[in-house]
């Protein structure tokens, strides 16, 4: 009775692990969809950026960054309109120095399609005090951290470089 029972005991184990490789297996051969989009940003002067001072007056823990403006997919001063970026940066970490990074929790929202399909952002990204955005040249990288329409349930990273003219690219590698 007990050798019955081990054998069907040992049978189910290697059944079940026979069947927990072939499930392995599957996950780690399945592709994931990755793409590129790379977006530009006009210029600081032909947007809208607003700080919000918080007490004390100066800099200061609190005080926030809010900017909108339109999406290009060609380059920032004359390819068509495909969306809008609005966004806010808040200021979550003090500098030791004016000459030293503070950081900001960013979150940005790229909207497209009349804003029926969203790609939403954040990171903590280093700034200079008192400067309003990265400084020229300056790279960031943010994580993709949801989106909605088209890009429901996507993941990935925004690279964004601030160009010597003011304006932004943005190089958004979804995974899906």
């Amino acid at each position: 009775m007990y050798r019955k029972l081990f054998y069907a005991i040992s049978v189910a184990l290697i059944i079940a692990s026979f069947g927990a490789v072939v499930i392995a297996e599957d996950l780690s051969t399945k592709s994931e969809r990755t793409m590129q989009l790379t977006i530009y940003i006009d210029p600081i002067a032909d947007r809208t950026i607003k700080r919000i001072d918080m007490s004390p007056t100066g800099n200061s823990l609190g005080d926030a960054f809010y900017f909108n403006g339109p999406l290009r997919s060609e380059n920032a001063t004359s390819g068509p309109i495909i969306g809008e970026l609005y966004g806010i940066t808040t200021v979550v970490k003090m500098s030791p120095s004016a000459s030293e990074p503070e950081q900001r929790m960013s979150k940005l929202f790229y909207t497209f399609n009349n804003s029926t399909d969203r790609i939403v952002v954040e990171s903590i990204t280093d700034y200079l005090p008192n400067l309003g955005t990265l400084e020229t040249n300056q790279t960031a990288v943010r994580a993709i951290v949801g989106g909605t329409g088209r890009y429901l349930g996507v993941r990935g990273q925004d690279a964004v470089t601030r160009n010597p003219d003011g304006s932004y690219t943005h190089v958004l590698t979804i995974v899906s």
